[in-house]
């Protein structure tokens, strides 16, 4: 049985803006603070409805929930916040930035309760107090066909609640040392790789020598197709894509910017697994994130 997603929840931005918190280690991040702010808040919500239609198109559910405030610069990727698990489980995680914490919702988690089976929640938040952080789908990548969970080491993936969490979901973690071709460590692993069940896409050339041989044999498993990528391309968001379960199967949802950084063969051997559904994000991602980092799974049972 696949263990892909069809349901997922959105954040609609009504004040995107490029967040100067984050900015100190997400070197993705590019928006040009003297572009007129409600015009790039335009612009990313206009690129968050065309998504949502497409992904709605190839037999997605998503579940839209706007943001209206001014204080939460990056509720577009509610990725980073919360995860689901087919079991019923709410995963809440520590988020590194003060202004990041604010983007958890509890009416986004009561609306959700009403559709969805959640029967227990591990609140991982406290780890804030300490100045620990564990973001969600950002700092980690599961692998729907094996209980690992890759994490790559930065400020925004501590080992302590990464340790704290595998006590309470059944997961294998398996930390790596990665770094963009700069030398500056990669801040989030959803940046690195992406995992799905037809499909596997990373960098071996920006993680560490010392992990790449296990790394490789790990996303090998099964009848995966792994697809290599260079640096460039990882800065190119080639990485943040997420393999969803459409309407007529598998499809792989990632940004028009990776796309088109993709080779014909990559684009071959995706569309040999999978449909790519490329969706157009130029704003968005010059705030620092792309496909992947708006998306957060529905694993529950609808009621």
């Amino acid at each position: 049985m696949s263990q892909l997603c069809s349901r997922v929840a959105m954040v609609r931005p009504h004040h995107f803006r490029s967040n100067e918190q984050t900015a100190a280690d997400n070197r993705f991040q590019q928006l040009d603070d003297a572009r007129v702010e409600a015009a790039v808040s335009r612009y990313a919500r206009e690129e968050f409805d065309a998504m949502v239609a497409q992904l709605n198109q190839q037999g997605v559910r998503v579940e839209v929930f706007d943001d209206t405030t001014t204080d939460t610069p990056d509720s577009v990727f509610p990725n980073n916040w919360f995860t689901s698990h087919a079991d019923g489980t709410l995963v809440l995680y520590p988020m590194h930035c003060a202004n990041r914490r604010l983007e958890r919702r509890v009416d986004i988690i009561e609306s959700l309760e009403q559709d969805y089976v959640i029967t227990r929640t591990v609140d991982l938040a406290g780890f804030e107090s300490q100045g620990l952080s564990l973001e969600g789908t950002g700092a980690l990548v599961f692998d729907p066909l094996s209980q690992d969970v890759y994490a790559v080491r930065s400020q925004r993936m501590s080992d302590v609640v990464l340790a704290e969490l595998s006590k309470h979901i059944d997961c294998n973690p398996v930390v790596i040392d990665a770094h963009d071709r700069e030398g500056v460590p990669i801040y989030h692993t959803n940046v690195l790789m992406n995992v799905g069940e037809h499909i596997a896409m990373y960098a071996p050339e920006l993680v560490a020598p010392a992990y790449r041989n296990d790394l490789a044999q790990r996303l090998a498993y099964g009848d995966r197709c792994v697809i290599e990528l260079t640096g460039s391309q990882i800065e190119s968001f080639a990485g943040n894509a997420l393999e969803l379960m459409g309407r007529e199967g598998p499809i792989l949802v990632l940004s028009q910017t990776a796309a088109k950084a993709l080779t014909r063969q990559q684009r071959d051997q995706i569309e040999q697994k999978a449909r790519m559904l490329i969706c157009n994000l130029p704003t968005i991602e010059q705030g620092g994130g792309s496909a992947r980092c708006m998306i957060a799974q529905l694993q529950w049972q609808p009621r």
